[in-house]
């Protein structure tokens, strides 16, 4: 009894409601997964099928078909989320090497070189991204300062160029220099999405003020009438203990030590009250949530 309700909670993202995408092509999303080897994807995917139509090498074809076959069929579905595509990410992987390994090879029907290196003296150019206001901090400011940005970029653009002189000596550096690129990239992009709203943790002013007040609390979550919502994995995080799931916090006995329960206001509820003996605490938004926390008197 409540196995169904019970995954559906812990399946559905906290503070998110269970809406199916009405976008037809949000698996097209693979495209971003397979960045920077976006092209050659595509490519490969061109390469399958032309082969399968000249009846060749059909084995070759095999991932293509069974990577464009999932996506049509869970395409066809109305509960459409961008994670389920990530178990795709290894057939994608594959049907892209086919292209790599097509120009590295310099067949007749592969990529030329230069739009592989096109694409990253493109992606070298993305740390200017952070002087723009496209972009904003949490506070409102940029993400870079002009000095972070440029010194960024010609880092970025020095292992594209050494990369591609490279390149003409050994094949094998076309493979390694978006590797490099991408791991300095990624530095950046963090340095810069740690500083905006949807990199910081709302979760975590919470835990600072239990544990500054309540530093050897014990913290219970209590989801009241709607089963499908809980208290963030991160408030565990950084409150540094588990948060444990209460049915009835009014029926949880004492302790000696102080206890706090937690409990979501979704956009449309209504203020929780405190369950008999308990006093409101604080509360933080999350979203469209409110997550409020109230302490045993």
């Amino acid at each position: 009894p409540g196995v169904v309700s019970t995954w559906l909670s812990e399946t559905n993202p906290a503070g998110g409601d269970r809406l199916s995408s009405k976008n037809v092509f949000v698996y097209g999303i693979i495209l971003a997964f397979m960045l920077p080897w976006s092209a050659f994807l595509v490519h490969g995917c061109v390469m399958a099928i032309a082969e399968l139509v000249r009846k060749q090498d059909v084995r070759s074809a095999y991932p293509t078909v069974l990577l464009l076959t999932t996506i049509l069929v869970m395409s066809c579905f109305a509960d459409r989320k961008d994670r389920y595509l990530l178990p795709m990410a290894p057939i994608a992987s594959v049907v892209a090497a086919q292209s790599v390994l097509a120009t590295l090879r310099r067949t007749k029907t592969a990529l030329p070189d230069w739009s592989h290196w096109a694409v990253l003296i493109a992606f070298a150019l993305i740390p200017l991204l952070g002087l723009s206001s496209a972009v904003k901090t949490a506070d409102g400011g940029r993400w870079f300062s002009p000095a972070f940005a440029i010194s960024a970029t010609a880092i970025a653009a020095m292992i594209v160029i050494v990369g591609w002189l490279a390149s003409h000596r050994q094949r094998f550096a076309m493979i390694v220099t978006p590797f490099i690129l991408m791991m300095l990239l990624q530095a950046v992009g963090v340095q810069g999405y740690a500083k905006t709203r949807e990199g910081r943790s709302e979760m975590r002013p919470l835990a600072d003020f239990i544990r500054d007040r309540y530093p050897t609390a014990q913290v219970f979550n209590f989801r009241g009438e709607r089963e499908e919502k809980r208290a963030p994995v991160d408030l565990s995080i950084y409150l540094n203990r588990p948060t444990l799931f209460v049915p009835d916090p009014a029926t949880l006995p004492r302790t000696d030590r102080p206890q706090i329960y937690v409990i979501v206001q979704g956009r449309r509820d209504p203020e929780p009250l405190p369950a008999s003996g308990w006093a409101f605490l604080h509360k933080v938004r999350r979203d469209k949530d409110w997550y409020w926390a109230f302490v045993r008197e």
